[in-house]
């Protein structure tokens, strides 16, 4: 009768090539055999002539190191390269050559998203399951494209591990209720840039009405500049993004130039106004941004 004898792999103090951690969320085999496993505790390949571990860890004091330890999945993409997902830090790239890891912090949607799964499609683009939807990657031009539950997906909470590309290039991801499948080339991205107007002027809390003794000589909507004496200091704007794809997920920020030296993100929301209180006279311009749910920018 034959016997199979298991291996068991635990961490051990007195090993430093043992298991980093007890908690393995995932296991890969990349296309030159290579065996990696997520952990809590960073990365660990697998050495098959020790037997033992390589670890990969993050340090605060090496931007070398691994954007995050807590490891949740791995994908080898066309180039060779691993692309790991992390819980709240979103994804790292992994150059196996030089042992190079490229971060993505400086991507709002990117630097804390819980990156469940990753696969690539056809044009080298990155699709994600995370814990905020289903997100559309292109590393070249940084650009992003972010689906949820209102574009059709089952939940935007989705399944560690549960992630699948079929031979024909359908991609599924299963999530907290059921899965998702579809084909990259038939997803539309909605390409319409949302236009943004100034829906209403507040001084000193009261709406402004256009006249000849007004800050403004039109409608709030069309007009191209507001001219305040020196008592109104106390003014708020109010904006909307004619979007209407999801209008409460449009995200703002703007920047009154003069006055903000950075850029103010506002959030995701439908509106949003904008409270001035001014010390002294300036002469200023208005700077603003919208990103919608999928990604379309309007400056």
């Amino acid at each position: 009768m034959n016997r199979k004898t298991f291996t068991q792999y635990l961490p051990d103090k007195s090993n430093p090539n043992s298991l980093s951690n007890t908690t393995v969320y995932a296991i890969y085999s990349d296309r030159t055999g290579n065996i990696w496993l997520a952990t809590d505790l960073g990365i660990n390949k697998y050495d098959p002539v020790s037997g033992g571990f390589i670890h990969y860890l993050h340090n605060e004091a090496d931007a070398n190191s691994v954007i995050h330890n807590e490891i949740l999945s791995f994908y080898e993409d066309t180039k060779q390269n691993l692309w790991i997902g992390t819980y709240g830090k979103g994804i790292d790239k992994f150059n196996p050559i030089n042992n190079k890891f490229t971060h993505f912090a400086d991507i709002e949607q990117l630097s804390t998203a819980v990156v469940y799964g990753i696969l690539e499609d056809e044009n080298g683009n990155l699709w994600l399951s995370t814990n905020n939807g289903i997100i559309k990657f292109r590393e070249e031009s940084g650009e992003i494209n972010q689906f949820s539950i209102e574009d059709g997906l089952q939940s935007n909470e989705f399944n560690g591990t549960s992630f699948f590309k079929s031979t024909s290039g359908e991609m599924f991801f299963g999530g907290q209720y059921g899965f998702n499948s579809f084909f990259p080339k038939d997803v539309n991205v909605d390409s319409v840039q949302p236009k943004i107007i100034l829906s209403d002027l507040l001084v000193q809390n009261k709406s402004v009405i256009p006249g000849e003794d007004s800050p403004i000589s039109g409608h709030i909507s069309e007009i191209k500049e507001i001219i305040l004496n020196y008592r109104q200091n106390n003014f708020t704007l109010y904006f909307s993004a004619l979007h209407f794809a999801n209008p409460e997920l449009n995200h703002y920020k703007y920047k009154l130039e003069g006055f903000d030296s950075d850029w103010i993100d506002v959030g995701i929301k439908d509106s949003f106004l904008i409270p001035v209180f001014l010390i002294k006279p300036i002469h200023s311009g208005l700077k603003h941004q919208t990103v919608t749910e999928c990604g379309m920018k309007k400056d």
